[in-house]
């Protein structure tokens, strides 16, 4: 058994910790308020601001990367059942869900509209991540977009009842499923296995 730290050892770790989480940009923002506010005067065009930008992309990766190594750590010291690696190296399982947790992420900030050009939410982008992270299941697109969905007054909102049987039976018992895989899931950007150590991302003085 790990013996419960002391009150220093516990001030020292989490001292520790908040070093660490201040070299990341974005974690920065969410702890201390003079660099939320720096930023907050950047300008328009900066990679800050721009979610398709390289520089974006690369601190959205950091950022996720950390609190996957984090989640490796605290997982493997309270003997989860679950093999994310360390934080030296993650393990597939944490690999798989770092995409997930970017993706998500992104999905939220750019979506992709479709030809038809109605109303496109992020509900409704389906990225190649977004599976079970335990059988790689994938995702169910929902039958429709997520602002046409409605169900009879007096039903509960659930994914059976927005259809009739039929429609139930085509589209979650057939193996052909209508689903647009977004581009925002192709692992981008192209490469996620540089080493965070060699691109350079700080939080700044």
């Amino acid at each position: 058994q790990t013996p419960i730290p002391t009150n220093d050892e516990m001030v020292q770790m989490n001292q520790e910790r908040l070093d660490e989480d201040m070299k990341d940009p974005w974690m920065r923002y969410a702890c201390d308020m003079r660099y939320k506010e720096a930023c907050a005067k950047l300008p328009e065009d900066h990679f800050f601001n721009v979610a398709s930008s390289d520089g974006y992309k690369l601190a959205e990766y950091a950022y996720y990367y950390r609190w996957t190594q984090l989640y490796a750590s605290e997982i493997s010291a309270l003997n989860y059942p679950v093999d994310f690696g360390d934080q030296e190296k993650l393990s597939p399982f944490a690999d798989r869900f770092l995409q997930l947790a970017i993706d998500s992420g992104r999905v939220r900030r750019t979506v992709e509209q479709d030809e038809s050009g109605k109303g496109c939410t992020f509900r409704d982008t389906m990225c190649k991540s977004f599976i079970s992270l335990y059988t790689c299941t994938p995702s169910l697109p929902l039958p429709k977009y997520w602002l046409e969905l409605k169900v009879e007054d007096g039903k509960p909102t659930r994914i059976m009842n927005l259809l009739d049987k039929e429609e139930n039976e085509e589209i979650f018992f057939t193996p052909q499923r209508k689903s647009t895989v977004s581009s925002l899931g192709a692992n981008s950007p192209e490469s996620v296995t540089f080493d965070l150590r060699r691109i350079g991302i700080s939080g700044g003085d």
